[in-house]
């Protein structure tokens, strides 16, 4: 994923999340394959398995001064 000052978008944002929550529910067994997700407008993002159609808003949650202090790393640094 590109840093947040060098063109990371929504969308990298919200595949990354999806992807990580995917990877969580793998290790615990509670994704039932085939499966497909589709990035879309709303929800963010749709899980889809044989079974179910699992709609996600997802929200990147950052303390601002945080996020602040990784662009200017980025970009001087």
């Amino acid at each position: 994923m590109p840093p947040r000052s060098s063109g990371r978008t929504k969308e990298h944002t919200e595949n990354w999340i999806g992807l990580r929550l995917l990877i969580a529910l793998s290790k615990i067994n509670r994704l039932d394959f085939p499966i497909s997700v589709v990035h879309e407008d709303r929800p963010d993002l749709r899980i889809k398995t044989s079974k179910d159609s699992i709609g996600l808003e997802l929200s990147e949650v950052v303390p601002t001064e945080y996020a602040n202090a990784v662009s200017i790393r980025n970009k001087h640094y």
